[in-house]
Order: C-alpha cells, then sequence, then structure tokens
C-alpha cells in the first residue's frame, strides 16, 4: 500500500531512507542521523511523468528532511523524538502534498489547529498562486518550531544533574578533618552516562541547525530562480520566512553551545571524580603500611620476649608434669614415667594441631575482609595504637549492638570537627560526629 502510494503522488525515492529509521525497537536508532535532501524540475522542456486526469503540471520542487525534538515522558525521563517530512509543490497547479512521519499525534495536532478554525487566515487560503505558495511556507515553520521546544528544560535537567552528583568534588574540602563526599565507581559510571547524554543532544542540535540552514538556503535559491513563477510577487512571504528560520536557527545554535559547555564540564569532573579515587587508594595505601610498619614493630617485641622466656617455661612445664619426678626418696636421681610420657603427647599433639589449624583459618578470615576492605574502599584501618585502647572496642561493641539510626541525607558544607570518623557512605554521608 504504501509503494502504491508513494507511486501515485511520484515521491522522491530519498524519502524512503528516512522511513528506515521508524518501527518498533528497543531503543532508538539513526539519532545522530540528519539530512535534506531536494529535487526540483521546473524546466519547460522537462520531460515528466504527468499522467492522464491527476491535475499535475509536472513541474514542481520536492524536499525531505528530517528534524528531531525532545519530549518530557516522565518526571525524569526524556526522549529524543525523530520526525520526517516530504512536500511537494506544484508550480503549474500550486497543489501542495505534505507526507509526515512521527510517533505520536502532537504535530497532527498541531497541524490541524494552524489550518483549523482558530488558525491564521493567510495560512488557510488558497485563491490564488500567491496564496497557495505563502500557505505551503506555514507548515516548514511549525515544523521547525516543533523541533526547538523543550531543548532548553532537557539541557537544564542535565545541568542539575551533573551539578547535583559533581559538585561537591569542586567545592568540598579535602583536607584532614573536614566532611568530604566519597566518590565511588558507580558515580563515575553515572557521569559517563550524563556526559554521553549531554553529547548526543549537542549533535542532535547541530543537525537541525543543519536542516534549517539547507531549508533556508533552499527557499533563497527559489526566490532568485527565473522559472520560479512567484518569486517576486511573494518575495515578501519568503523574506519573513527566512527570518523566522533564522531566530530558530539562533536559539537551537543558543542551545547546542550549552550543550557543548556541558559536555566539557561534564568532562572535567569526572576527571576530578577519578583523580580524588586516586588519592583515596593512595591515602588507604599508606595508612595500611603504617599500620603494618606499627605490627611490624610489636610483632618484633612479642617474638623477642617469646624466644627468651619460651625454653624456659617449657621446662618448667615439662618437669612440673608425672613424667619426671624428683621428689622420690627411693629414685634419688629421679624417676621417668613412661605412661605419664605417653599420655601427654595424647594430649599436646592434638591441642597443638588444632591450635595451628584454627590461626590458618583467622589469618585466612583477616585476609578476606581486609581485600574486601581495600576493593569496597570505604572501610578504615584505625591506627595500631587506637584499637590497643579498651574504648576502641568498648565503642566497637556498643556500635555494633545498638539500633541503627537514620541519618539525615543533608550533606554540610561547613567544616566538621576533626574528631570524625569515617564510615560507609549512607545517602552521601561520609562522616558521623563524635559526641
Amino acid at each position: 500500500m504504501l509503494a502504491l502510494l508513494f507511486s501515485y503522488h511520484q515521491v522522491m525515492p530519498d524519502y524512503l531512507d528516512f522511513l528506515a529509521s521508524f518501527g518498533f525497537q528497543s531503543t532508538a536508532r539513526d539519532v545522530r542521523h540528519s539530512a535534506f535532501r531536494r529535487q526540483m524540475s521546473l524546466k519547460q522542456s522537462a520531460v515528466v511523468l504527468t499522467g492522464n486526469g491527476l491535475g499535475r503540471s509536472g513541474h514542481q520542487y520536492q524536499v525531505a528532511y528530517n528534524l528531531k525534538g525532545v519530549t518530557q515522558k516522565g518526571e525524569e525521563v526524556w526522549s529524543i523524538r525523530n520526525a520526517a517530512f516530504y512536500h511537494q509543490y506544484d508550480v503549474g497547479t500550486n497543489r501542495a502534498l505534505w507526507i509526515v512521519t512521527k510517533g505520536g499525534t502532537d504535530i497532527y495536532e498541531s497541524y490541524k489547529e494552524l489550518t483549523g478554525s482558530d488558525g491564521r487566515p493567510e495560512d488557510k487560503t488558497f485563491t490564488s498562486a500567491e496564496d497557495c505558495f505563502a500557505a505551503s511556507l506555514s507548515p516548514h515553520l511549525l515544523f521547525c518550531r516543533w523541533s526547538t521546544e523543550d531543548w532548553r528544560g532537557y539541557i537544564r535537567v542535565l545541568e542539575e544533574k551533573v551539578d547535583k552528583e559533581s559538585k561537591m568534588a569542586v567545592i568540598g574540602l579535602r583536607e584532614h578533618g573536614h566532611h568530604a563526599k566519597r566518590y565511588r565507581p558507580s558515580d563515575i559510571q553515572l557521569m559517563q552516562a550524563l556526559e554521553e547524554k549531554a553529547s548526543e543532544a549537542a549533535v542532535v542540535l547541530e543537525g537541525n541547525v543543519d536542516i534549517m540552514t539547507s531549508l533556508r538556503q533552499f527557499y533563497e535559491g527559489l526566490a532568485k530562480d527565473d522559472r520560479f513563477p512567484c518569486r517576486n510577487s511573494c518575495a515578501g512571504e519568503l523574506t519573513d520566512f527566512v527570518n523566522q528560520l533564522d531566530a530558530m536557527i539562533g536559539d537551537l545554535k543558543n542551545n547546542s553551545g550549552r550543550a557543548r559547555a556541558l559536555v566539557k564540564t561534564t568532562a572535567d569532573r569526572k576527571e576530578l571524580i577519578i583523580q580524588y579515587r586516586g588519592e583515596e587508594s593512595a591515602e588507604r595505601m599508606h595508612r595500611l603500611n603504617k599500620n603494618m610498619e606499627e605490627e611490624t614493630i610489636v610483632v618484633r617485641i612479642i617474638t623477642l620476649v617469646t624466644l627468651i622466656y619460651l625454653p624456659a617455661t617449657f621446662v618448667s612445664t615439662f618437669f612440673s608434669t608425672d613424667i619426671i619426678k624428683y621428689q622420690d626418696d627411693q629414685y634419688p636421681n629421679g624417676r621417668f614415667s613412661n605412661t605419664a610420657m605417653y599420655r601427654w603427647l595424647q594430649v599436646t599433639l592434638p591441642l597443638t594441631f588444632l591450635t595451628l589449624l584454627a590461626a590458618w583459618v583467622g589469618k585466612m578470615y583477616a585476609s578476606k575482609k581486609a581485600d574486601e576492605a581495600i576493593l569496597d574502599g570505604g572501610i578504615e584501618v584505625p591506627p595500631l595504637v587506637e584499637r590497643l585502647q579498651v574504648g576502641y572496642w568498648l565503642q566497637r561493641v556498643q556500635s555494633r549492638w545498638k539500633w541503627p539510626v537514620r541519618q539525615s541525607p543533608a550533606m554540610p558544607l561547613l567544616p566538621l570537627s576533626k574528631r570524625t570518623t569515617q564510615a560507609q557512605p549512607v545517602n552521601g554521608v561520609t562522616g558521623q560526629q563524635l559526641p
């Protein structure tokens, strides 16, 4: 049916390229594709298929182009919509043909208002050739105006999201003892997604500018073409048409500049967040190395003391058992008991094995938790001196067994006290003030 319709109206084949972007699809296709096609046959000697009884002179011009607009689908959901337009105007019979392809009925309703009872008289007057040509310009302005709507609001939403997610990376105090937002890999992913959306908006806006510029140049050339019969009588209408196009082109260029500036801002802040992530990783490694140095010193001291006292302790413990006795008067040189030695080995060796096994399991568990803490990036390892204090463990027990308190999502900007313990971020808050 579509092929029959296009064949009857002799629609230019290039319009089929625009239709390939439509149809059922899970994700938008050819969002960045923009094109303008034209075809003119105004020569009196042109060979055309006039048909029999179709009311065609064969002297016509055709244009096909696509524009893109943005539509708000939800509270924070926006969608870039594509629309393809085809226009044919017969300069001999002053008949115009419009074919519009777009999902939804918003353009259809706008066109009904344009030609309805409340529309301007000049948009629906067809008494003369000049009136017909002037009326054919109004739909172009309607479609171009549709492509300029809501871009300001869409870019503003993107700017607010970027500012909300990354402003603390710019104005937040990063010195020790101050409150600062801790950024995670998910924040970098979000900034990358916002950067791509802003870049997509800039490309689409620039494409709309190119299409409108081509449309303006086409009609400017038509006004200078000697083969066009209304070039002089419709000069005023063409001038008004070009001026309105220039105004919409200027609006699109302003929004495109905002989108390009947003792309640069988003990229710079994303790079700043990545640098903060690297700085935090280096700081965590520094703290871990410092704690390891402190623990190494303590372990060396304990090892030295153990090496000094362990032989004497073992000998004293061994000689205090019933294996060897020196208190028996019948044996002044001491008495050795094989049964006591056997029983001692039966108890000591299994206990030694169980102790070593428990130590190995504890070491593996501690290593696993340490690896998770490093990968997570949000767990602080307190210094060894602090962990040796009784108050530290009392605070750990109290925080483990008390009912969790819901923290406010507010993010204070004033510096907090230096006695601030770092904790897992909750709703953007990374510090909890100690009483």
